[in-house]
């Protein structure tokens, strides 16, 4: 399996109607996983099931993107830029960043009644920025929206090699609760 999400599968598999021993069979002979990795699909995907049945109407999840990397992989097709080369327009880009959050907070969030469930700030690789732009942007995020509800705050560290001792000093003194790690082959 490939991409984002290979939970997805049996997740739409569950909501399908189709029973664990189903699913297990299905990933292993169609899918080719092996018993292991198509038990972890599965339970990841019930773990996601419910999670998602504690939704209600006005909970939402939150994607901040931050698009810079240390290179462009050339796997990758999600928005991206190398940072060496566009280094200049980081602090643009995360002044623009906290407008539209505050934007987001008063003209939807607040407006409309929504609860943040969850934030997700992904990339590229956020990690990417220097750690007094990604202290600078984690302070505004939790001074300005109202984190109450919020069950998991993930920052993506997509690249290890984006990872120092300040950053993750940074990320510890900030409410993030997860650390996501995608270490690439």
């Amino acid at each position: 399996l490939t991409g984002v999400r290979p939970a997805k599968i049996p997740y739409e598999m569950m909501e399908k109607g189709l029973g664990a021993e189903e699913i297990l069979r299905e990933l292993r002979n169609y899918y080719f996983i092996s018993p292991g990795k198509a038990s972890l699909a599965y339970k990841v995907a019930e773990a996601e099931k419910r999670i998602l049945k504690r939704n209600t109407k006005d909970m939402v999840s939150l994607y901040i993107g931050i698009p810079f990397c240390r290179t462009r992989c050339y796997y990758c097709s999600f928005t991206s830029n190398c940072i060496d080369k566009n280094a200049h327009l980081v602090d643009k880009y995360v002044d623009s960043l906290k407008r539209e959050i505050q934007i987001t907070n008063e003209e939807i969030l607040k407006k409309e009644g929504l609860r943040i469930q969850t934030i997700y700030i992904g990339g590229g690789t956020p990690t990417s920025i220097s750690s007094e732009k990604l202290s600078d942007l984690l302070e505004f995020i939790e001074n300005t929206l109202d984190l109450h509800h919020l069950e998991e705050y993930t920052i993506e560290a997509g690249r290890p090699d984006t990872i120092d001792r300040e950053k993750l000093i940074t990320i510890k003194n900030s409410r993030v609760s997860r650390i996501s790690i995608n270490p690439q082959t």
